[in-house]
């Protein structure tokens, strides 16, 4: 059996497609729309993300409401099964696009066996609307899950096992926000590939992942920090002592535009040997609070800016490891 980790960030392409326009290969999408509201789609005098409260209510997690099995009944309604039948239309977005044309390249069998998929949503109502439905359109038989903040729920603590859907918001992701995209953001894309990279390492499986980042769907504004979470995961699968003789494969497809189903690898690299030993190093240093004393190496610049202090790269980095 293949063990298959499908890393998926979300843009807004499958929500417009919902709310903008009316039909798709018979199914209303004003209908869907309108089985949205007022729980996902919000209302007047209501909370400000009004999907992400909706997703915190329908979450059964018995330890912490903020993460756990969604009750798709609660919250998608009779939405739930339009999106079931969307679910049979992958060229709706990129997202179910890119997981299809990766399914169909797999040995013949069950596509879905051995194959577990993190959903990333941005931290705006519309972005989590729609990951919420890739989420539910990627889902089987098992309940999609939903964690808050990847950073600080239990999430962090767990791993990814065959068949899960996990949907994860990632704090303070909103390029429209004046003030920038912060440490709370840096800190989750960190914490989701410890996760992932944890997963892949799981002595308890029979077979290790492989682990795929999709990047056709998404903001294309957040690649170039993705593609760092994916350098941190191939760095620790490739330190002998965690990773072994046959580590983990983890790799960056996008599908090309105009050619149909055709897979594109993005170069994913790897910290080894001293600049592995540095970024262990590095690592250490920022869980003691004595990122003052590094004077020297070749992460400054790169992961420490001149004030000694963590950059983007560094935060996520850190986190990995």
């Amino acid at each position: 059996m293949s063990l298959l980790l499908h890393v998926i960030p979300v843009g807004l392409s499958l929500d417009m497609q919902v709310t903008q326009k009316r039909i798709v290969h018979g199914a209303d999408r004003q209908l869907l729309a309108r089985t949205l509201t007022p729980r996902m789609l919000g209302t007047r005098g209501g909370p400000a993300n009004p999907v992400r409260a909706a997703l915190r209510q329908a979450t059964a997690g018995p330890d912490d409401p903020a993460d756990g099995p969604l009750d798709a009944a609660t919250l998608l309604g009779p939405a739930r099964d339009l999106v079931s039948a969307l679910r049979a239309h992958p060229q709706l977005c990129a997202e179910w696009t890119s997981v299809h044309a990766e399914l169909d390249a797999q040995p013949a069998g069950d596509p879905h066996q051995g194959h577990a998929y993190l959903v990333l949503a941005s931290d705006t109502a519309e972005g989590l609307r729609t990951a919420t439905l890739v989420a539910h359109g990627l889902a089987e038989a098992t309940p999609v899950r939903y964690t808050d903040d990847p950073g600080t729920t239990p999430f962090r603590r767990g791993l990814i096992r065959p068949g899960e859907v996990v949907l994860c918001r990632i704090p303070g992701l909103d390029f429209a926000d004046e003030h920038g995209l912060g440490a709370a953001t840096w800190d989750a894309l960190g914490a989701i590939g410890n996760v992932a990279a944890a997963s892949a390492l799981n002595p308890a499986l029979a077979a290790r992942w492989r682990v795929v980042l999709h990047l056709s769907g998404g903001y294309k504004a957040l690649i170039p920090y993705l593609l760092v979470m994916a350098e941190a995961m191939n760095s620790v699968f490739h330190d002998p002592e965690r990773g072994g003789e046959h580590p983990p494969v983890i790799e960056a497809v996008m599908l090309q535009e105009y050619s149909e189903g055709r897979r594109l690898a993005v170069p994913v690299r790897s910290f080894q040997n001293a600049l592995y030993a540095e970024l262990v190093a590095l690592a250490r240093h920022a869980r003691a609070g004595t990122l003052a004393s590094i004077t020297s190496g070749s992460l400054l610049g790169l992961c420490l800016d001149q004030h000694k202090q963590l950059t983007p790269m560094g935060r996520i980095m850190v986190a990995v490891l």
